[in-house]
């Protein structure tokens, strides 16, 4: 009772999920396309006078400009002349990468960030920064002088965008939708999950399982909020927001390596993924307990990171690959595609990633990552495979196998029996509107048993099934009625695709006689009736006719046996 409550569960609400979740999707992509803005901003940072460390640039976009590598201490100024505008209420908004922020008009101060912590040797974290403006900044310059914190930083500065208050917020959470719908879908199937797990208090491996997939869940929901500063609408604290930056996505690459170690049974794939998770979990005490004594700050580890990852995911990739070609219908096919997009996006992320910091050309301007459409197509993956496996595990047991196999095949051909053929005659009954159905009789089946035994009849039965199944999979359903007496369905009734069945399972017949040394030959006759979307007759009245259609063939055959013996 309480399995079949956990399955009715499970299939009924996860199904809502995945299907409410892909209409979100799809709603998005097309208000994000058709309707991409909801304001007009204005980028002021295309005439932008640049000092850094003393060398000044005059007149540059600075969405362009690259600083090459900053070091710790860095001091970066940002002159930038404000438009004649009569926007009420202006504001400023950009983003930048661990720096401490002071911000005038002219000569007064209007902003600063960051003075705290670095006098406390603490990291200042990344995120947008908004700077109101006074109400007569019409004119004046905006000096924004940036003190570097953190070695290798930034090389560029994103776009500096200029609009009221409003406006600033509603793009920014347009610009963000989709990374806001990804995210809160992360979040509600982590929580969703968690909910399961505490309902039916099982901590059974299905449901550990079920407890890491969560866990995974939430950490990357929690890293792209933070990495795209979608966090900033619940947490304004910066130095909070880099931790959870980076924190959630050290924990999600262990509960990653968490959640493949719980799949496997095979102790020579635990040994290698349990070595990652040890090393993993050191990496994030180091990384931590650095921070924390201020001996290095939480980016710094990041290069480290990205090394650890690919090594993870290689890993990963191997032993679930190797598991799925012992079993290619295992449900973990589903996931191995799923790691091997997130592999790629990863080493295309690192690419852009470092591209765009270091590099020039090609990599100029792409600041978008990636990584967040692989987490989302990782999660769904590791979803669909988790789900397929509960509903295998409820239903598909081995004791209902071996009973719905002997119920359902024919013993001696191996193909399907008369209950299986009735139970199909009902289903394209009820539900296909257009179809075919053949009827096969085996021509001097009779005279075979007498002269050569019941033995070399039944070669003769299991022979033309074989060939005949084989033939049908192509096109729909074969099985046995009994005797030598076989029906084939398929979903059509189109002419030429039926006159090529009959003429491939013609010719299969024809090279199986021509290169075989038995004492019989195979040799079949045949009739169908097809039925049309309109015909007002049930597959039983199609079936007796098919079967009349065979009988004219077989009256014929016997007429000209003498001349032709094959069908």
């Amino acid at each position: 009772m309480i399995k079949i409550r956990r399955k009715k569960f499970i299939n009924r609400y996860v199904r809502i999920v995945i299907f409410i979740f892909f209409l979100i999707i799809l709603y998005t992509i097309y208000i994000s396309v058709i309707n991409d803005g909801i304001r007009d901003n204005i980028d002021i940072g295309t005439d932008v006078n640049v000092e850094h460390n003393g060398e000044i640039y005059e007149h540059v976009n600075i969405n362009s400009f690259k600083f090459g590598t900053v070091s710790i201490g860095d001091k970066v100024t940002l002159d930038i002349p404000m438009p004649q505008s009569d926007i009420v209420g202006a504001m400023v908004e950009f983003k930048v990468y661990h720096c401490v922020i002071h911000a005038y008009m002219d000569d007064e101060l209007i902003y600063s960030f960051g003075d705290q912590y670095i006098q406390n040797g603490k990291m200042t974290g990344s995120g947008t920064h908004f700077i109101s403006l006074p109400q007569n900044y019409q004119g004046k310059h905006l000096i924004i002088k940036l003190y570097v914190t953190e070695q290798n930083a930034f090389t560029t500065i994103p776009n500096i965008n200029f609009q009221s208050q409003l406006g600033i917020i509603e793009n920014f959470i347009q610009r963000s939708f989709l990374q806001i719908v990804t995210s809160i879908f992360m979040l509600g199937i982590g929580i969703m999950l968690i909910g399961v797990i505490v309902i039916f208090g099982d901590l059974s491996r299905e449901y550990r399982t079920m407890g890491w997939m969560a866990c995974i869940a939430i950490s990357s929901a929690l890293w792209v909020m933070a990495t795209t500063g979608i966090i900033q609408l619940f947490v304004t604290n910066y130095r909070v927001i880099g931790y959870i930056e980076f924190l959630s996505l050290d924990f999600l690459l262990l509960f990653f390596l968490i959640f493949i170690y719980e799949l496997h049974y095979e102790r020579k794939v635990k040994i290698p993924l349990g070595g990652l998770i040890i090393m993993t979990i050191i990496f994030i005490l180091t990384s931590i307990i650095c921070d924390i004594t201020n001996i290095a700050h939480l980016p710094e580890f990041l290069t480290a990171y990205h090394t650890l990852a690919v090594i993870v995911f290689f890993v990963t990739i191997t032993v679930s690959f190797l598991q799925w070609r012992r079993n290619k219908d295992s449900s973990e096919g589903i996931l191995l595609k799923g790691i091997l997009f997130v592999l790629i996006v990863l080493i295309l992320e690192l690419i852009r990633f470092n591209g765009e910091k270091y590099l020039s050309g090609f990599f100029k301007g792409m600041t978008v990552s990636i990584l967040p459409i692989g987490i989302v197509v990782f999660i769904v993956s590791m979803f669909a495979m988790y789900v397929v496996r509960m509903v295998r595990s409820f239903h598909e047991n081995i004791e209902k196998q071996t009973l719905m196999h002997i119920a359902y095949t024919d013993v001696l051909t191996g193909v399907p029996n008369r209950a299986r053929c009735e139970d199909m005659f009902s289903e394209y009954n009820d539900n296909v509107d257009e179809y075919t159905i053949f009827n096969f009789d085996l021509n001097n089946f009779k005279n075979i048993n007498d002269t050569y035994g019941h033995a070399t009849g039944d070669s003769l039965l299991v022979d033309f099934a074989t060939i005949a199944n084989k033939t049908f999979e192509k096109y729909g359903f074969f099985g046995r009625m009994g005797g030598d007496e076989f029906i084939g369905l398929i979903n059509s009734c189109d002419e030429h695709k039926i006159a090529n069945l009959i003429r491939g399972l013609q010719e299969e017949i024809r090279k199986n006689n021509e290169n075989t040394t038995r004492e019989y030959k195979i040799s079949v006759s045949f009739g169908y009736k097809s039925k049309e979307k309109l015909e007002d007759i049930t597959i039983w009245d199609a079936y007796k006719m098919a079967d009349k259609s065979m009988y004219e063939y077989k009256q014929a055959y016997k007429k000209a046996q003498g001349e032709n013996e094959e069908c």
